[in-house]
């Protein structure tokens, strides 16, 4: 977050420079979307429109944080599986979209469940998406995802009987990341309850809020 940004104006606004400054940032953001479907990903994989590709993008900036199926996306933009997980791999080669996989010791296991993707900004996700409600949860996970990436190698989820946001190695150790605007639920706690249970020698759960992220996530270890 930039220094003197307040959370919500980070959240909207996002991280690239140019924008923030700009009295029309949002123009901006949008002209930074559209060249990058265009230039970096269109020309990428060859593709005839770039209509399908601005669809895709679309759909995993609106689902971030879901696990996302080839097969529903295919079906929403009218293209084959296998063109449709070329079209993500070819969106994450120009770092528009960054994909979390399933965390497992097991390649296969990986492998094998679906992916969660999220958007390289929060600013160009909210000019790019066609409904724009009061989702700052969502935004706030988008913006966790983004500075784990930062601070980890790798971001995984875990999903089994609940759902753990994040999930990065620490010392070679499982740490779980749930995020919350207002505080853990429930919910949260029993979803940590099954990953400890599946994976006893995890690291204590970190819980990012609204509050902890503005105070710069100092419950999360350094990478």
């Amino acid at each position: 977050m930039r220094p003197g940004a307040g959370l919500i104006d980070y959240l909207r606004d996002g991280g690239f420079p140019a924008p923030l400054t700009s009295p029309d940032g949002d123009q901006l953001r949008r002209v930074y979307f559209n060249d990058i479907v265009e230039r970096d990903v269109r020309e990428r994989v060859g593709a005839r429109s770039s209509l399908p590709l601005r669809q895709l993008v679309q759909m995993v900036f609106e689902s971030a944080g879901s696990e996302m199926s080839v097969r529903r996306v295919a079906a929403a933009i009218g293209v084959a599986a296998d063109t449709a997980a070329l079209y993500l791999e070819a969106t994450e080669s120009a770092y528009l979209t960054f994909s979390c996989p399933y965390f497992a010791w097991s390649a296969r296991q990986r492998s094998a469940r679906n992916r969660k993707y999220y958007p390289v900004d929060t600013g160009l996700r909210r000019v790019a998406v066609t409904r724009t409600g009061a989702d700052r949860g969502k935004m706030l996970e988008c913006a966790t995802y983004i500075e784990l990436r930062k601070r980890y190698r790798e971001v995984f989820y875990w999903r089994d009987r609940g759902e753990v946001d994040f999930v990065v190695l620490h010392e070679g150790e499982p740490l779980p990341v749930q995020v919350s605007w207002d505080g853990p639920e429930e919910r949260h706690r029993k979803a940590l309850d099954a990953f400890h249970e599946a994976h006893p020698r995890s690291r204590e759960a970190v819980f990012v809020t609204a509050e902890s992220w503005q105070r710069g996530l100092p419950d999360l270890p350094a990478g």
